[in-house]
C-alpha cells in the first residue's frame, strides 16, 4: 500500500491553490461537503474518508508548491512533541500540560473524532515549523482503529520517549 499512499499525496501535491482553499475550508464535516466532491474525485478520495481526512489535513498544512516532508521513521507524537518547544528550544511547562492534556486526547479519539482534533494538532506544528510525513500519517489513519491499537503506541512512545530522555539524541523508536 506505501506506493498506492504515496501516489496518491504525490496527487495532493499537484493542487492548484483554489482547490487546497475548498479542502481547507472543509471543516470537520468534510466527507459531506459537496463544495470538496469534485476535489476528491481529482485526487481519487470521493468515497475513501481516510484519503478524504488526508487531504485535508494535507491542505490545512500546505500550500501550493510547497514540498512535501518525507522523514525516515516518522512518527507524528515525535513530531508534536518537538514542536511544543518554544523559539529557544525550552519548554514553557504550563504549555506543555495543556498540550499534553490535548495530546492525551487525541490517543484517546475513535476515528469520527479525529478531523477536528488532528486539524489543531497540524495547524499547531506547521505554525511551529514543525514536518509532517503525509504518507505515513495516511498509513496511520488507515490503520487507527485496528484492534490493539498500535498506531497510538507508535504516537505515545514518540511524545513520552522523546520527553522522558535526558536530551534529544538519546530518542529511540524501537
Amino acid at each position: 500500500m506505501s506506493q498506492k499512499n504515496e501516489d496518491f499525496i504525490i496527487r495532493l501535491s499537484k493542487l492548484d491553490s483554489g482547490e487546497l482553499a475548498i479542502l481547507r475550508r472543509c471543516g470537520d464535516d468534510y466527507f459531506s461537503n459537496s463544495r470538496a466532491f469534485p476535489v476528491f474525485a481529482k485526487i481519487g478520495s470521493l468515497d475513501n474518508r481516510v484519503r478524504s481526512l488526508i487531504a485535508v489535513l494535507y491542505a490545512v498544512y500546505h500550500r501550493e508548491g510547497e514540498a512535501n516532508s518525507i522523514i525516515d521513521k516518522f512518527n507524528f507524537g515525535k513530531s508534536y512533541y518537538i514542536s511544543l518547544k518554544g523559539d529557544g528550544g525550552e519548554f514553557n511547562e504550563e504549555d506543555y500540560k495543556r498540550r499534553d492534556k490535548r495530546f492525551k486526547t487525541i490517543i484517546a479519539s475513535d476515528f469520527d473524532q479525529l478531523p477536528f482534533r488532528l486539524r489543531q494538532l497540524i495547524k499547531f506544528i506547521k505554525s511551529k515549523d514543525g514536518l509532517i510525513d503525509f504518507i505515513d500519517l495516511l498509513r496511520d489513519l488507515y490503520n487507527w482503529e485496528s484492534d490493539d491499537k498500535w498506531v497510538q503506541r507508535k504516537w505515545v512512545k514518540g511524545f513520552y520517549n522523546i520527553r522522558n530522555s535526558q536530551k534529544e539524541g538519546e530518542y529511540n523508536e524501537q
